[in-house]
């Protein structure tokens, strides 16, 4: 699990405290992403660069592949559950979805 960690300035900002964490929908348990929370605090938004790995059915954008804020679509699961919707976090300029509050459940990867 160490080399799946990314360290870049956002890791170091936070305190270099990261925790990896497995995010599934709230309704029907499917599995969203897995994903590499850094700092404290409550989880409000999903960076693209801190995704580790998805769902297929999700089809969230690889950070590599830069996408526009305008090509992001809501996530929605099969469900019909809304998960997030996109966003730029305007403090660092990062494309990100917010999170609808109560739509996901995590889970700390050991």
């Amino acid at each position: 699990m160490k080399d799946l960690i990314k360290r870049d300035k956002f890791y170091r900002s936070r305190g270099a405290t990261t925790i990896v964490m497995i995010i599934t929908c709230s309704r029907c348990n499917m599995n969203i992403c897995t994903y590499q929370k850094d700092g404290t605090g409550n989880l409000h938004r999903i960076y693209l660069d801190r995704i580790i790995s998805s769902d297929p059915f999700f089809k969230i954008p690889e950070y590599d592949k830069m996408v526009s804020f305008n090509e992001l679509p809501n996530l929605v699961c099969s469900c019909r559950n809304i998960i997030a919707v996109p966003m730029v976090y305007k403090k660092e300029g990062r494309l990100a979805f917010r999170l609808i509050h109560g739509s996901i459940h995590k889970n700390k990867m050991k």
